[in-house]
C-alpha cells in the first residue's frame, strides 16, 4: 500500500452551512439602501447637501438595487441546491414564494411607492426554465438581457418609422412622453398633498400605466443580475472567493469601466452592456 493519504476534494458548494459572503453582502445592500432612502427625503438645496446627495446617487443608488437582484439570483441557486440535496420539492415552493413576494410587492408599491419587489417576483421565474444551461449559454443570456431594452427600443423606433413615416413617429413618441409626464406629475402631486386616500388612487393609476408599459415585460438587469448570482453560486464564487481572484479582479475593472462610460459617456453607443449599476460588481 502507499503512505501517500488522498484527500478528499471539497465540496462544489456549501448546501448545509451560511455563506458569510452572502450574508455580508446583504448587510452591505441594506446600508445602501439606508444612504438611498435618507438621500431622497433630503431636500435641502446647495452646498454640502447637494455634494451629498450626488455621492449618493453615483456611488450608491442603483448600485444597492443592483446587489440585492444578484443576491435573489444566489438565493435561487442555493435554494434549489439544497431542495435537491434534501430530495425535496422546489418548483412549486419556489412559485409559492414568488407569489408572495409578488402581494408584498403590490402593496409595497401601493402603499409604500417602492416599485422592485413585484419585478423581482415576475422575473424569478424565468429562472427555473433557464437555470440548467451551461454557462456560456447563461453568459449569453445574461448579456442579451442587458441589452434588450435598448433593442425593444430600437425595434420600436424603426417600427414606427415603418408604419407612421419619420415625421409621424416623432409625433407619436412626443405624445407618449407627453402621456409619461402626465401621469408622473399626477403622483407627484399626490404625494405633495396630506390626504391617503388621493395618494392611494394615484398610485394605483399610476401602477395600472407602469405596469403595462411593453418594455416592462423586456427582462433588461434584472434578469442579467439574477443570472450573475446564480452563476456566482454555480462556481462557488461566493462560498470560495480566494480560488477565483482572476474572476474576481475581471469584475471589479469591468465595473468601474462600466460606471465611468455610462457617467461620463452619454453618447458611446454602448446598447445597455455599461450600465452606472454595473459598479455593483466592483463593490461585490
Amino acid at each position: 500500500m502507499s503512505g501517500d493519504v488522498q484527500q478528499p476534494a471539497p465540496p462544489p458548494v456549501a448546501t448545509a452551512e451560511r455563506i458569510d459572503s452572502l450574508d455580508i453582502l446583504r448587510g452591505f445592500a441594506l446600508l445602501g439602501m439606508i444612504l438611498v432612502h435618507f438621500h431622497m427625503h433630503s431636500t435641502e438645496p446647495g452646498g454640502v447637501e447637494d455634494l451629498l446627495r450626488t455621492a449618493i446617487w453615483r456611488l450608491a443608488e442603483t448600485k444597492s438595487y443592483a446587489t440585492f437582484a444578484l443576491l435573489f439570483g444566489a438565493g435561487f441557486a442555493l435554494q434549489l441546491q439544497r431542495a435537491e440535496a434534501r430530495g425535496g420539492p422546489f418548483v412549486l415552493v419556489y412559485l409559492r414564494r414568488l407569489a408572495v413576494l409578488a402581494v408584498f410587492g403590490f402593496a409595497a408599491h401601493a402603499l409604500l411607492g417602492f416599485n422592485v419587489l413585484l419585478g423581482y417576483a415576475i422575473w424569478g421565474v424565468p429562472l427555473l426554465l433557464i437555470h440548467r444551461w451551461s454557462t456560456k449559454v447563461l453568459i449569453v443570456t445574461a448579456v442579451l438581457s442587458s441589452a434588450s431594452l435598448a433593442m425593444y427600443m430600437l425595434m420600436f423606433e424603426t417600427l414606427m418609422n415603418m408604419t407612421h413615416g419619420l415625421g409621424g413617429a416623432d409625433a407619436a413618441w412626443e405624445a407618449t412622453l407627453e402621456y409619461s409626464k402626465r401621469v408622473n406629475s399626477n403622483l407627484e402631486a399626490a404625494v405633495a398633498q396630506p390626504d391617503f386616500a388621493v395618494l392611494l388612487n394615484a398610485r394605483l393609476h399610476h401602477m395600472a400605466w407602469f405596469y403595462t408599459r411593453p418594455f416592462f415585460f423586456v427582462p433588461g438587469t434584472n434578469l442579467t443580475l439574477f443570472i450573475v448570482g446564480l452563476l456566482g453560486v454555480r462556481h462557488g464564487i461566493f462560498a470560495r472567493p480566494l480560488a477565483h481572484k482572476r474572476v474576481i479582479v475581471a469584475m471589479m475593472g469591468f465595473g468601474v469601466a462600466a460606471w465611468f462610460v455610462a457617467n461620463w459617456f452619454d453618447g458611446f453607443p454602448h446598447f445597455g452592456l455599461f450600465r452606472d449599476e454595473w459598479l455593483a460588481f466592483t463593490y461585490v
